[in-house]
């Protein structure tokens, strides 16, 4: 057996009841219960085929075939399931691919061996299922999609269910989840019974209502029902289901990711009528109908529906904003990332790995059982911080003020000790935030970085003399000390933010690093999402309110920045431009234009500060759009 898990044609016919018999326990235990990601990749041979056959729900009335490659138990090997759909002679068909490794034109391999077999003929589906995190690496996705156009021209529907795909469907599922790896990491990581759709009916459900119970909303049109899970202050995930009335996809329900979700949802509030959908394309044969693309979901949709589905991602935008935006306002967490497969926890410092080691000294040697003083405010512990007061005082009430955890920063090796981020979590999800009580994420990053880090440093200093004093041999002097690096070195702040010392209009340096903020996030944005012209429109503006002030060295820069003609007057080509804006632009265009602005305000150290004012004023939608785009990333994992 290869690398890639490419044997020959022999194999062994596997019965439904072999396939369906209990999971074995996983041995090795899943180290964090509430994780946003199973390890998958350790699973055994034997509970992978179960699981296939699980997910793929082959009723036990239904026609099946199945037949195993490879020695069973190898970490090599595979099986292959058929599934026939009712009432009809067609499979869906399930490969199942237990290997370690897949290398460039390896799945093309897969999908030309099964295309040329028997099973293709009758298939109507074709499921790639593989432990392998395929969608980790762009060339095997580049592969992926020759394939599926292969399969398309079959009329075979593809599916990719590598690695992430099954967390996601595993996801819904409890009950698997439970028999392979515990009830409670079942409980940690999947997501909370939504409420039920309606059953779809031949007629259309209600014209346009909307409800909403708890973080639960539903919202209704003719042709479309939709259940949206809202970010809560139990449970910060975001996820959604759609269930359409139309006859003959009657009792279909789509799930639809966070991602998935926000991305739709945002496209619908900022694009205009002219722009192609990047969830319903226009089907190839121009008869009306549409494409709806979701990640795991093709369904063909009438226009209609299109303009329903429409309406329901536009209503659910603002609730779905509202609802992000005062979990992070509750927390105070919006200016810190998440930290990678940690989705409730924000990164607020990186510190030298050495250091975190002697906060960890310092909380131990001020437990709260071990004095009085100011700072014997902590719970001791050997790996995380814990800030916890045994009593009422003047500053802070009884009990645990914050918990924080640290990571391993996911950066290349250079040959020494990565940093620690330190992490952030609510303590008690169920509780507000408050000063005297559990500390939110911003005023947690403020206490550590301005209060107990230089506390910590301080104390550093004193048991190094002290060690010195001790020492016999060696008589304490102002040279025996060691040096202790400044607190710059030692500790940095992961908030995004410019500095905030004073107000972006207050002065022109701060005024450049309010736009200078805003063109880096635009360099890095991403998103399909248009910016309205409205917000290039006020860039532009802003570049000639600014262009009379400036000595530019030349306008080459700035021209071609702008995309204008190197002959003719700046100030007039900047000015027609911004008249002719009718169309949204792209987050490249946006950043290009920043570029501009920031050139002309170097070059402008002298602007009057109604100027500055009348900037900043121009740049609020933009910097509003900019708060939104983060948003979404948070609550897209």
């Amino acid at each position: 057996m290869n690398r890639t898990g490419y044997g020959s044609d022999a194999g062994e016919d596997v019965t439904l009841e072999q396939l369906r018999e209990p999971m074995d326990r996983q041995r090795d235990p899943v180290a964090q219960p509430k994780s946003d990601r199973l390890p998958l990749q350790d699973i055994t041979p034997e509970n992978f085929e179960k699981l296939v056959v699980r997910l793929a729900n082959c009723a036990p009335s239904a026609a099946f075939r199945a037949r195993r490659v490879g020695k069973s138990g190898s970490t090599q090997s595979g099986i292959d399931v058929q599934c026939r759909i009712a009432a009809t002679d067609r499979f869906a068909c399930y490969e199942a691919k237990r290997v370690i490794e897949i290398r460039r034109g390896t799945l093309k391999q897969w999908v030309s061996k099964f295309l040329e077999g028997r099973y293709a003929a009758t298939a109507s589906s074709f499921h790639l299922c593989t432990t392998y995190a395929i969608s980790d690496e762009t060339s095997l996705l580049e592969e992926w999609e020759d394939c599926e156009r292969q399969l398309l021209d079959r009329q075979i529907n593809p599916h990719l269910w590598d690695r992430a795909a099954l967390n996601d469907l595993l996801r819904d599922q409890w009950r698997i989840v439970a028999e392979l790896y515990g009830e409670s990491v079942a409980t940690g990581f999947c997501v909370p019974a939504a409420p039920s759709l309606p059953v779809p009916q031949e007629s259309s459900f209600a014209a346009c209502e909307e409800f909403l119970y708890g973080q639960s909303l539903q919202l209704n049109n003719r042709s479309i029902a939709c259940s949206i899970n809202l970010p809560g202050r139990l449970d910060r995930r975001l996820s959604a289901g759609l269930s359409f009335a139309r006859a003959d996809i009657s009792g279909i329900s789509m799930a639809l990711s966070a991602r998935e979700l926000l991305s739709w949802a945002h496209w619908r509030v900022h694009a205009d009528a002219s722009m192609e959908r990047p969830y319903a394309l226009p089907h190839a044969t121009g008869s009306g109908a549409y494409l709806m693309m979701g990640r795991h979901v093709r369904l063909s949709l009438k226009e209609a529906e299109v303009a329903d589905l429409d309406w329901i991602l536009e209503r659910a935008w603002n609730r779905i904003h509202r609802a992000c935006l005062e979990y992070v306002s509750a927390n105070r967490s919006f200016d810190f990332e998440l930290i990678e497969h940690h989705p409730s926890a924000v990164g607020l410092l990186s510190v030298q790995p050495d250091f975190w080691q002697q906060m960890l000294a310092f909380a131990r040697a001020h437990d709260a059982t071990k004095g009085n003083g100011p700072w014997h405010m902590f719970d001791a512990s050997s790996s995380f911080l814990k800030v916890y007061t045994c009593r009422d005082g003047d500053r802070f009430g009884e009990g645990f003020h914050a918990i924080v955890y640290p990571y391993s920063e996911s950066i290349l090796w250079s040959g020494k000790r990565q940093s620690v981020t330190i992490g952030w979590s609510p303590v008690d999800p169920r509780s507000a935030c408050s000063v005297r009580g559990q500390w939110d994420a911003r005023f947690t990053h403020d206490w550590l970085l301005q209060e107990m880090i230089p506390e910590v440093i301080r104390w550093m200093g004193l048991e190094q003399k002290r060690e010195v004093a001790t020492t016999r041999w060696r008589w304490p002097s102002r040279s025996t000390a060691m040096f202790l690096p400044p607190a710059s070195d030692l500790a940095w702040s992961l908030a995004r933010e410019w500095d905030r010392t004073e107000r972006p209009e207050a002065s022109n340096s701060a005024l450049q690093e309010y736009v200078g903020a805003l063109q880096s996030h635009f360099t890095c944005q991403s998103s399909n999402v248009p910016l309205a012209a409205e917000c290039m429109r006020n860039v532009l503006n802003g570049i000639d309110g600014v262009l009379p002030f400036s000595s530019l060295p030349s306008e080459g820069y700035l021209r071609g920045n702008l995309g204008l003609h190197m002959a003719g007057d700046l100030s007039q080509a900047i000015r027609e431009k911004a008249c002719s804006l009718e169309e949204g632009v792209h987050s490249s265009a946006m950043d290009f234009a920043l570029r501009g602005l920031l050139e002309v305000l170097r070059y402008a150290p002298d602007l009057p500060p109604s100027n500055r004012n009348h900037t900043v004023q121009l740049l609020t939608p933009l910097w509003e759009r900019r708060n939104e785009d983060i948003l979404c990333g948070l609550f897209s994992r």
